[in-house]
């Protein structure tokens, strides 16, 4: 992958652990966001966000997509 790339493909998922970030800190004002954009009540996304881990959005790597794979084998 050419450098450029890496480093754009970088800058966005480090700006998609930022915006996960962001339904911590700025929970309720998340809460209002996500509900009125999925049409889902505030109370079923608080409790999705109350039982997420926090999340760090990286590439994934051979072992994440073997381990992406059993999951998935586990529903044919």
């Amino acid at each position: 992958m050419q450098k450029k790339t890496a480093a754009f493909i970088q800058g966005v998922l480090a700006t998609f652990s930022e915006a996960d970030a962001l339904t911590r800190s700025q929970r309720e004002q998340s809460i209002a966001l996500l509900a009125k954009t999925m049409g889902l009540p505030t109370p079923v996304i608080a409790s999705y966000l109350d039982h997420r881990p926090p999340t760090t959005i990286k590439p994934v790597n051979a072992e994440v997509a073997a381990l992406q794979q059993q999951t998935a084998d586990l529903f044919l």
